[in-house]
């Protein structure tokens, strides 16, 4: 196995083994993999798909555009599944806790969305497979998207409106 595949030590790509096995932690929350990703350590192990090449050239964009919010991409464990940086955080799925709620978690996300559109802004998803309604043409270049964060509301807006200074 090459030393990208399978990595150094102690940075996560390593072979999970048989003590690594039993130190999967089933992360709870998402859609699209559920019940099929762990956490191991610092590290986000999931299943590879048809898309996964496009989805790391995303995750690599944002990561050379100093994007923080995204995990990184790490390699392919010698399970076949892609190794992400793990991203602290709760995944908020229906029903959503109170505190998800609140305007402090609006701004959150609002500011998230805000730097994840700046640094997305310049990339160009068109040599990659994407599911057919995964991105689109915005005019000024292209969005890509991973996930809805308007999900929870029946009825989104068409724009994120934050009067927040944190959202300038």
């Amino acid at each position: 196995m090459s030393a990208e595949r399978r990595g150094q030590p102690g940075d996560g790509r390593e072979d999970p083994g048989l003590d690594q096995r039993a130190q999967e932690v089933l992360l709870e929350g998402g859609t699209a993999n559920r019940g099929r990703v762990v956490r191991i350590g610092d590290t986000v192990r999931r299943p590879l798909r048809a898309t996964s090449a496009a989805t790391h050239a995303l995750l690599r964009h944002l990561a050379d555009a100093g994007f923080a919010g995204a995990p990184r991409v790490l390699g392919v464990d010698d399970d076949g599944r892609e190794v992400l940086s793990y991203v602290r955080g709760t995944a908020v799925t229906p029903p959503c806790p109170l505190w998800a709620l609140t305007d402090e978690a609006l701004v959150s996300v609002a500011v998230l969305l805000r730097d994840y559109h700046r640094a997305v802004s310049t990339f160009d998803p068109a040599p990659y497979a994407w599911p057919a309604t995964s991105y689109r043409s915005s005019g000024s270049g292209y969005l890509a998207s991973t996930s809805r964060p308007s999900r929870v509301n029946r009825n989104p807006p068409s724009d994120v409106a934050c009067s927040q200074p944190a959202c300038s």
